[in-house]
């Protein structure tokens, strides 16, 4: 059986394409995820609702790689630490039941976009994605806001 770092490689290509860069199909993907992720949603909708979603996409290619690398490498870029504190407490607060949200809303993508989709597919995209989004919610419980039941 192949790795699951290998089934993640193939599926990422298939959908996203090859190299740093996006193809049009990658672009597209993102589009269809922020479709996705905001109708799972009504947090992650009006979190959106006034938001630039063609700089938005570009902004989580970028950060996909910085995730997929943290996979690769077992290493916390400054950049994700950055992105997990702007989005704790510190800066917009977001709910992290939006983290499981955002990770259905990439499998559910996936699914629809990979010729190829399985559940080891699935299951692969969620090995390389768990790392990043462990660290996103260390920081929003580490950053939580107070809320009046506190």
């Amino acid at each position: 059986m192949q790795s699951y770092n290998g089934i993640f490689e193939a599926s990422f290509t298939r959908v996203i394409g090859p190299g740093p860069g996006v193809s049009a199909e990658g672009e597209q993907f993102f589009a269809d995820f922020y479709l996705r992720f905001t109708a799972r949603s009504d947090d992650a909708k009006l979190i959106f609702s006034k938001t630039d979603m063609s700089h938005q996409s570009r902004m989580l290619l970028k950060s996909v790689y910085h995730l997929v690398s943290m996979y690769a490498t077992n290493t916390v870029s400054d950049h994700i630490i950055k992105i997990a504190e702007k989005h704790s407490g510190l800066e917009l607060d977001i709910p992290a039941v939006l983290y499981d949200d955002w990770m259905e809303a990439l499998i559910e993508t996936v699914a629809a976009r990979d010729p190829r989709f399985n559940q080891d597919v699935a299951l692969a995209w969620r090995f390389a994605f768990a790392p990043g989004l462990a660290v996103m919610r260390h920081y929003a419980s580490m950053h939580r806001k107070k809320t009046a039941q506190d």
